[in-house]
Formats: structure tokens, C-alpha cells, sequence
């Protein structure tokens, strides 16, 4: 399944990500996340930028790493590794100015589609856990500084 943004006529657009990419990667983890990694530094230790870099060039192996853009302008990255029986290592990362959008929303109603458990992690203090909950995911782990949630497909019987 291709995801399309359903967001175009705002001025947003999705492109694959490339080795390029990397230092627009860190500026936006660094402008939407470094909040966080300081608010739980005792557990996550300082901004490591080696982690971060090599964690981008793991991305750019799975299933799904894309870009967002707004009027060409890089605002965020996507991405998930999707399995036989599961979608792990979600990402939204999503500059401020462009957070409350429904772009969050848009990205995990269309993994929900695939119709297998969904994975991720998040730092506890970050708000987007709320979104997370809102549309059904649940935690089902704590651990340090991260919850671990997970979406399960609820079959009905008719």
C-alpha cells in the first residue's frame, strides 16, 4: 500500500527520503524531540547525534521512510517497518509549526488499514502519546523514560 497525503490542498506533499537527507533528518529531530531527550536526560543521557545519524540510515531501510514537505519545504519525516504479522518502529517526527495538522492522525488511521498490530515508542513527557491514546492505541509497557504502545486489530463477531 502506497500512502498518499490526504493534506495537499494545504501545501503538503510526501517524497521518499534519501542518504542526502540526513542533516534536514537531524534538524528536524532536534527542533521536535531535544525537548524531551533533555526533560528525561537521567535515562537517555545528552543529544547524541551519532545515535540519530545512525538511526537514519537504518530508516532509509525499512518498508516506509518518507519526507514531508510543506509548499518544498521539509517539516517532518514517516516511517515504519512493516512485517508479515506486524508494523514496528513507527516515526513521526513533525516540526511545531506544522504539528496539529492531522498529518499525525492521517498517518496512523492509514497504517490501521493494513489490519495487523501496530508498535510504537515514545517518550513519556511528549504529548503525542495523547494522540496515540485517542485513536485507540494502548500502553502496554513503561520502561524508564519510554511508554510502548501497541494498536491491536479488534475483530467483531457478527
Amino acid at each position: 500500500m502506497e500512502l498518499a497525503l490526504k493534506h495537499i490542498d494545504m501545501g503538503f506533499s510526501l517524497k521518499d527520503v534519501h542518504q542526502d537527507d540526513l542533516n534536514d533528518y537531524l534538524f528536524v529531530e532536534k527542533i521536535s524531540h531535544s525537548k524531551y531527550i533533555f526533560e528525561n536526560s537521567e535515562f537517555l543521557g545528552e543529544y547524541d547525534e551519532q545515535i540519530l545519524k545512525d538511526a537514519f540510515y537504518d530508516r532509509i531501510k525499512m518498508t516506509f521512510f518518507k519526507k514531508i514537505l510543506l509548499n518544498n519545504e521539509i517539516v517532518g519525516f514517516l516511517s515504519y517497518d512493516k512485517k508479515v504479522n506486524k508494523i514496528d518502529n513507527v516515526l513521526l517526527k513533525i516540526m511545531p509549526k506544522v504539528q496539529n495538522k492531522g498529518i499525525g492522525t492521517w498517518f496512523l488511521q492509514e497504517l490501521k488499514k493494513y489490519s495487523v498490530p501496530i508498535f510504537l515508542v515514545v517518550i513519556k513527557t511528549n504529548p503525542a502519546q495523547n494522540l496515540y491514546k485517542r485513536l485507540g492505541f494502548e500502553v502496554y509497557e513503561e520502561k524508564n523514560a519510554f511508554l510502548f504502545f501497541k494498536y491491536e486489530i479488534v475483530i467483531s463477531a457478527l
